[in-house]
């Protein structure tokens, strides 16, 4: 991101490639970033590069670093249940993964920058926001905490518009 960031921010280049000035490309883009770190207070090295990019950049106010280690932290510990119970059909298999997502759980905020439970092949968790029994609940995603975060993103993003 941070190659895609110095390319666009230069004026010529953006012209190029975007078919508007640099300027133009700022204020039409919102940078949201993994925090990749493994502890609350350390993003980890590219993330903390993309940061310095940005700020570089003019993109200041522009940009948001997630405070979770990964978008896929955000998943509620109830709809990794969900997951499980949906797509896996081995017994055994799936109660090995019941046990990892408790495990996962027993870390209160920590969890939130350790390694999620293995469930499945690396893109087991992408695209998975709902089950095929419908949306998740909102309550899932109150308890775990994500709501104030998300509040303050959508209001980083609707002040850049």
């Amino acid at each position: 991101m941070s190659a895609l960031i110095k390319f666009h921010c230069d004026d010529e280049r953006a012209r190029f490639a975007f078919g508007m000035p640099a300027e133009i490309w700022r204020l039409v883009h919102f940078i949201i970033c993994d925090h990749d770190g493994n502890r609350p207070d350390t993003p980890g090295p590219d993330s903390g590069e993309l940061g310095r990019t940005c700020d570089a950049a003019d993109l200041a106010g522009r940009w948001y670093r997630l405070e979770r280690c990964k978008q896929e932290h955000y998943l509620p510990i109830p709809a990794l249940r969900a997951i499980v119970e949906e797509r896996i059909t081995d017994p055994n298999a799936r109660e090995r993964m019941a046990e990892n997502i408790d495990a996962h759980a027993a870390k209160g905020d920590l969890r939130h920058f350790d390694p999620l439970p293995e469930l499945g092949n690396a893109a087991f968790l992408k695209k998975a926001f709902m089950t095929a029994s419908g949306e998740w609940p909102d309550q899932w995603f109150e308890e775990d905490g994500a709501w104030p975060e998300m509040t303050r993103l959508a209001e980083r993003i609707a002040s850049a518009m």
